[in-house]
């Protein structure tokens, strides 16, 4: 099978009106291919293990974005903890405040996903990801936002340090990135502005902070392709601008793009498909092998990376394990905190939107060479 064919096209996300089965997932249903005890055509295996490491990475991010570490065990990161990390982009650090509590996680979440990955095509075998968001608990209070970004910037620093410290240890294909080390965003606790900011989450305030840091970028960061969009200011002696959630994501896949435009994609996807494990010395898709050869895989060794193991002539709309993740349990997610909010609101606001419109993708985050 050509892996290559339909490289330019960009899945739609399935409405939410519109199945997320693919049709062999419909024929056969979810526990035969599971167990397995049905056999799957080439195409439809590939299509199959590509939806469970999609699957995977969405609910690793979830997971790891509503559980976040607490101030005080970041200088002792253990190696597996400081991978989550790595191969992201920034840090997004929510400051404590009105929060809606439980309910803007998974908002932030799904915009945030949504804006970013691309079914099929991201890179995700190694954790890549726009963003590691954190609320730690036992962060203190800030009186204003100077105080506010020089409380953040020290914890980004501490993050920093950790993970240099923990080099020795890191394996291949894991790295911080320097776009990482170079700028954070902070949403101040002020800007919690109840039901509505949740509501227009892509309308929320955020500041995107400059670090001074400008190691291994093709060139220094500037915010004059967001000027008209932003408020500059100089927060703790920092270059800073205030924009909303919807210029800040722009911003920060502008960055991606310009960097990778520049020196590829890191990691290498081809060259790190060809890797391990992190801290073992089975191959990365072992357990992906092992699954197609149960649904009667018959040509030899899966080869890496996975963004290209669907065909994208054959699965033109959003199907799979990955999909369903979002179509189902993402959006579940949002309609019980609304619930739930709905019930304990204090809110000045009582106009009720249950907030699960999938955003519309980014069509420039990945071309293939």
């Amino acid at each position: 099978m050509d892996l290559e064919a339909g490289k330019d096209m960009t899945p739609r996300q399935s409405p939410p009106d519109e199945h997320y089965k693919a049709t062999y997932e419909t024929r056969h249903g979810y526990i035969p291919i599971l167990n397995p005890t049905v056999e799957l055509l080439p195409h439809e295996i590939l299509h199959h293990l590509r939806g469970w490491l999609e699957q995977n990475h969405r609910l690793a991010i979830y997971r790891r974005d509503n559980n976040s570490f607490d101030i005080k065990e970041i200088p002792n990161l253990d190696k597996r903890e400081a991978l989550e990390f790595m191969n992201k982009t920034v840090l997004i650090y929510v400051l404590n405040g009105g929060g809606i509590g439980g309910l803007w996680e998974p908002v932030l979440h799904n915009y945030l996903y949504r804006r970013w990955f691309q079914p099929y095509l991201s890179d995700i075998d190694h954790g890549e990801y726009i963003a590691i968001v954190m609320k730690p608990f036992d962060q203190p209070p800030a009186s204003n936002d100077d105080a506010a970004v020089r409380h953040v910037l020290d914890i980004h620093s501490m993050i920093n340090r950790r993970l240099d410290s923990t080099k020795l240890e890191t394996p291949p294909f894991y790295t911080t990135r320097p776009l990482f080390r170079a700028f954070f965003i902070a949403i101040p606790d002020r800007n919690w502005g109840g039901c509505a900011a949740i509501e227009h989450i892509a309308s929320l305030r955020f500041l995107i902070v400059l670090t001074g840091e400008t190691k291994e970028l093709s060139a220094p960061i500037s915010f004059a392709s967001i000027v008209d969009k932003s408020e500059a200011r100089t927060l703790n002696g920092l270059e800073t601008v205030e924009t909303d959630l919807e210029t800040a994501v722009d911003f920060v896949m502008d960055l991606e793009h310009r960097e990778e435009d520049v020196f590829g994609l890191q990691p290498d996807p081809v060259a790190a498909s060809g890797g391990t494990l992190p801290f073992t010395q089975e191959p990365l898709y072992e357990w992906e092998q092992y699954m197609a050869e149960r649904l009667g895989w018959k040509g030899g060794k899966i080869v890496g990376p996975s963004s290209r193991w669907v065909d994208m002539n054959m699965y033109i709309a959003w199907t799979g394990l990955g999909a369903r993740v979002d179509a189902v349990m993402m959006n579940n997610q949002v309609r019980v905190m609304w619930v739930w909010h709905r019930r304990n609101c204090r809110c000045e606001k009582k106009e009720w939107v249950f907030v699960d419109k999938d955003t519309s993708q980014d069509k420039s985050r990945v071309t293939r060479e």
